[in-house]
């Protein structure tokens, strides 16, 4: 259970740094975006998996019920994300609801696990289930960005513009402030590899 855990946060780590660099290649100036950017993204990227591995590590205090109900809860927080962008369309131009969602989650998760599992494994669900809703909220957003309905996409940029551009211009600047939650991603996967191994000893 934990390796199959293991497996798909790692593949959710990769396949939204994927859709991060692949944002950066269909900008303006994907050159300078990449220098100025690229170390980041290498670094978030390797917070992620610090995360996912040191929590699925076998030695790891979080069992496959612990692990399985966070993961799960992280899936029905990305759920809830995306019903409300289908239920009151177009997505948030700010990261705050995202945010707010993913924190719900995270205590509902830890408050589930809690119960059975005590204090420790329920901090180690609460932040696991941080890490992969706001990753998958972030993948959410890059795909509405790229293949959404206009509806879907708010106006980011200035109405005088011709209806066509304002609506390209649009699509690209959505993702930006949703790296806000990446890097908040990053440092919940940061806090719960270290938790992990401590939770090990």
């Amino acid at each position: 259970m934990a390796r199959l855990v293991r497996l798909g946060c790692c593949l959710v780590a990769v396949g939204a740094t994927a859709a991060v660099a692949a944002g950066i290649a269909s900008s303006g100036d994907p050159g300078r975006k990449l220098r100025e950017g690229g170390w980041i993204l290498a670094l978030l990227l390797a917070s992620y998996l610090f995360g996912f591995v040191a929590v699925t590590s076998p030695r790891c205090a979080a069992g496959g019920r612990v692990l399985l109900t966070a993961a799960a809860a992280g899936l029905a927080t990305i759920a809830v994300a995306a019903l409300l962008v289908v239920v009151a369309p177009p997505v948030p131009a700010g990261v705050g609801p995202a945010v707010l969602v993913v924190a719900l989650g995270s205590v509902g998760a830890a408050a589930l696990v809690q119960h059975r599992h005590g204090d420790r494994a329920a901090v180690l669900a609460g932040l696991l289930t941080a890490t992969v809703s706001s990753l998958g909220i972030v993948m959410l957003v890059d795909v509405v960005a790229t293949v959404g309905a206009p509806e879907l996409i708010p106006a980011l940029v200035p109405l005088s513009l011709p209806p066509a551009t304002q609506l390209a211009e649009s699509r690209i600047e959505l993702v930006d402030p949703y790296l806000g939650l990446l890097l908040l991603g990053a440092v919940a996967a940061a806090t719960l590899g270290v938790r992990a191994i401590r939770a090990a000893r």
